[in-house]
């Protein structure tokens, strides 16, 4: 359900794209609209029959036709998928990203440098993780955290800059800089590496532990390198009925 504001969200600009051309065409009426309209929204079922997206967002209908585990979502071999591309990527996503996360941008970058159809896309891979949620690339601040001035980047230049570069032909130097460029949070200092995992990298595991009521900040749950035993399982009632919302 959490996709219904963040599409709806993008609607005006999917709408201006097909020419269509309207009051409900502009970010701020797809705000209220959402005010007006989100617990009908939320509550709406089936979701197949969800109309709002119908003609713009056909893969959002296609997702819930797979609801359940299976070839669709396999993603063990999505190498399989890596040998599709044939062009460049800038990768970005921010340590804290709630929303895709990561790991899931750390593997693409990866997978398409050893599996890329050609060589221009192998060759061509960029990797840049930020101190940074989901919807804040380039910001300083996670929360109640700020990583200091030298966290931010202004992401509209780098943008720019790599499609001056692919697009245009304009030899910037983005590509003589090394592949990946990371945030390093305790230090608050970016820093340029050459491969991923990094050579030096000391793989250590860790555990999740509770009592039964690791449910927030005040609860029992802790994180160690000692395997857990005998412990309690953890419980929480889910009701699609009453959804939380963003």
């Amino acid at each position: 359900m959490t996709w219904i504001p963040w599409l709806n969200g993008r609607l005006p600009d999917s709408k201006r794209r097909k020419g269509i051309r309207r009051k409900d065409t502009t970010e701020q009426e797809a705000k209220i609209q959402w005010e007006r309209n989100k617990w009908k929204w939320l509550a709406f079922l089936p979701l197949k029959d969800f109309p709002l997206f119908k003609d713009f967002y056909p893969f959002y209908y296609e997702w819930l036709a797979h609801p359940d585990d299976g070839p669709y979502w396999d993603f063990a071999n999505i190498e399989d998928k890596h040998k599709d591309i044939t062009v460049p990527a800038y990768n970005l996503n921010g340590w804290f990203d709630d929303g895709y996360g990561v790991a899931g941008v750390i593997s693409n970058f990866c997978g398409m440098l050893q599996y890329g159809r050609t060589r221009l896309a192998r060759e061509g891979q960029k990797l840049i993780v930020g101190p940074w949620t989901h919807c804040s690339p380039g910001s300083s601040k996670a929360g109640d955290l700020d990583f200091g001035y030298e966290a931010k980047i202004d992401i509209n230049s780098l943008v720019i800059r790599w499609f001056d570069y692919w697009s245009k032909g304009i030899d910037n130097g983005i590509m003589d800089e090394p592949p990946i460029k990371i945030f390093v949070m305790g230090d608050n200092k970016w820093r340029y590496e050459k491969e991923w995992p990094l050579a030096r990298t000391e793989f250590t595991p860790f555990y999740l532990h509770s009592q039964g009521s690791a449910n927030s900040l005040y609860g029992d749950g802790s994180l160690s390198k000692e395997k857990p035993v005998a412990e309690n399982s953890d419980r929480y009632i889910y009701d699609p009925a009453n959804p939380v919302t963003d």
